[in-house]
C-alpha cells in the first residue's frame, strides 16, 4: 500500500488566533492522520486541540513504531482509544470545569485496515468508487436521543455536546474497516462543512478522489471556504490509498 495526502490548517477570516490542529504521520504503510478543533476560546482551544496532536506524536513515535512488528491491529487500535482517554484525563485535569476542550478525529491505517476514532463534530468522510459516505457521527443536540434532546429543550441543533476534555467521562465513536485500492478519506474542522454546501463538498471529493492530486482537492476546497465566507477556523486532510 501506498499513500498520496496533503493538509491544511487555516485561521480564516474572522477569528483572531487559529484553536485548530492536524496531524499527518506515515511510515512503511501505516499511517495516521489527525484533525483537532479546540473550544473554549482565550487560547485554550488551541492547548487542547495541541495536546491531542502531540500527544498522539508521542504514541505513534515512543509507542507505536517501536512495537509495530509485534502488534495486529487490534493491539494497535486499542492503544489509540487507551492513548485518547489519557489525554482526556490530561485536559480535565489542567483546565478542570472550563469548559475547555477539543473535537477530534483520527485515521489510522495499519496492516491492510483502518480505524475511524471521533469525539465531537470534526468529520471523516469516505470516498470509494462514485460514493462519498461521512464515515463519522456529529455528537451535537441533532445526534442526541431523543430523551436526552428534550433535556436540552431550545438548544440549536449543531450545538455540541461532546469533545475531548469537557467531561471526566469521555464519549467517543470507534469503528474499523477494511481498507480497499483507491479509497480516498476526507477528514475536516467543522469550519470547512459550514462553509461549503454539502452538494459541493461530495462533488470535490468525488472527483477529486478520481481525477486529483490531494493537494490540489486541498486547494479547491480552501478556495470554496473562502468563498463561503470563512467564518471559523478551517482544517483539512485528504489521503488517497495505491
Amino acid at each position: 500500500m501506498t499513500l498520496a495526502y496533503y493538509g491544511c490548517s487555516e485561521m480564516g477570516s474572522v477569528r483572531e488566533n487559529n484553536e485548530d490542529a492536524l496531524l499527518l504521520l506515515e511510515e512503511n504503510g501505516a499511517a495516521l492522520f489527525l484533525v483537532a478543533d479546540g473550544v473554549g476560546g482565550r487560547a485554550h482551544g488551541e492547548v487542547a486541540s495541541g495536546m491531542l496532536r502531540d500527544g498522539y506524536d508521542r504514541w505513534w513515535q515512543d509507542t507505536f513504531l517501536p512495537a509495530r512488528d509485534t502488534w495486529d491491529f487490534r493491539q494497535a487500535v486499542e492503544q489509540l482509544r487507551n492513548t485518547l482517554e489519557e489525554i482526556n484525563r490530561q485536559v480535565v485535569d489542567r483546565f478542570g470545569h472550563r469548559n475547555v476542550g477539543s473535537t477530534v478525529v483520527l485515521l489510522f491505517f495499519f496492516k491492510g485496515y483502518c480505524a475511524y476514532l471521533s469525539a465531537g463534530d470534526s468529520r471523516i468522510y469516505r470516498v470509494r468508487g462514485m460514493k462519498v459516505q461521512q464515515m463519522t457521527l456529529d455528537d451535537t443536540v441533532a445526534n442526541l436521543p431523543e430523551n436526552a434532546r428534550l433535556a436540552l429543550a431550545g438548544a440549536a441543533d449543531g450545538k455540541l455536546v461532546g469533545a475531548v476534555g469537557i467531561s471526566g467521562h469521555l464519549e467517543f465513536s470507534l469503528r474499523t474497516d477494511r481498507l480497499e485500492n483507491g479509497d480516498c478519506f476526507f477528514l475536516c474542522s467543522d469550519g470547512v462543512y459550514r462553509c461549503v454546501p454539502a452538494q459541493k463538498l461530495h462533488d470535490r471529493l468525488r472527483w477529486g478522489g478520481l481525477l486529483s492530486a490531494p493537494r490540489r482537492v486541498v486547494e479547491r476546497l480552501c478556495q470554496d471556504v473562502e468563498r463561503g465566507g470563512s467564518s471559523d477556523n478551517y482544517t483539512m486532510i485528504f489521503v488517497k490509498v495505491r
